[in-house]
């Protein structure tokens, strides 16, 4: 297993959602249609980095970058509706390529934590479910891996 950043390890492992829900009691900095503009455009940088590492079979540093783009969009709240989906799609999305990294570095239980996640903020997202199955199967959890496959073909 590579080595990882503190930071990585605590979002990771739930710590950075814990810490993140421990400050959802407090009020959250609402930005600027202009400064979401911003943060949503260094955020999907971020991710593209992500994603050209994950290209090149570098999950680790993928991770990173994945990890990066989620901090960038959990720091403002928008009232904007569009761009608060945007937030949320973006945040989504690097957290199913972290699941994939996962999946591709062979940390099951890691994989299972993050589709959990995923599926928390989502409950109808398929792809969090199928990834999910594929980790239990791999780790022969097969009645879970069973009612995840389930759970994706309910979505469709």
């Amino acid at each position: 297993m590579h080595s990882s950043t503190a930071f990585g390890d605590r979002l990771r492992f739930g710590q950075g959602s814990q810490e993140s829900m421990a400050h959802a009691s407090q009020p959250r900095k609402v930005l600027s249609d202009e400064a979401i503009g911003k943060r949503l455009s260094l955020a999907e940088g971020v991710k593209d980095r992500g994603n050209q590492a994950f290209k090149v079979g570098k999950y680790q540093d993928a991770i990173v970058q994945y990890l990066k783009c989620i901090a960038l969009v959990d720091k403002g709240d928008s009232d904007n509706k569009v761009f608060a989906s945007q937030l949320q799609d973006v945040k989504l999305k690097a957290m199913m390529n972290i699941a994939q990294c996962y999946l591709n570095e062979s940390e099951y239980p890691k994989c299972i934590q993050m589709t959990q996640q995923i599926l928390d903020i989502d409950p109808s997202n398929s792809k969090a479910f199928y990834r999910k199955a594929k980790a239990h199967y791999h780790i022969k959890q097969f009645e879970m891996a069973f009612q995840s496959v389930e759970n994706s073909l309910l979505c469709e």
